[in-house]
């Protein structure tokens, strides 16, 4: 995505995707919580002179992933899913869990 981007850079060329990680595209279709949702990038079509309403984007989601780390280092990362509502509350209000001196928790962006 971040290619395409670049290569588009000026050219006010509206880029539309499905399933890429929040905030990469600037319309970006998705399921979330099981229901067909989309997100606006705000910035990245205020960037190309590209405006738009967002009214009904998902600005209550996040794609959040699994993280776990050893003594401070990440040692792995599940992909990013996105949440919404009540799901995305959930992962977010999640502790993070240490156990042996090895801690996983969620980071939701």
């Amino acid at each position: 995505m971040k290619e395409v981007l670049e290569r588009t850079r000026g050219n006010n060329t509206l880029i539309i995707s499905e399933g890429n990680a929040f905030n990469e595209s600037m319309l970006n279709f998705v399921v979330a919580n099981q229901t067909p949702r989309f997100e606006l990038n705000e910035e990245k079509l205020n960037m190309e002179g590209l405006l738009v309403n967002a009214c009904g984007a998902i600005d209550d989601c996040k794609s959040c992933s699994k993280v776990t780390y050893n003594d401070g280092g990440e040692i792995s990362r599940t992909p990013g899913v996105p949440y919404c509502d009540d799901e995305l509350a959930e992962k977010e209000s999640t502790a993070p869990v240490t156990v042996l001196g090895v801690t996983t928790e969620w980071q939701c962006n």
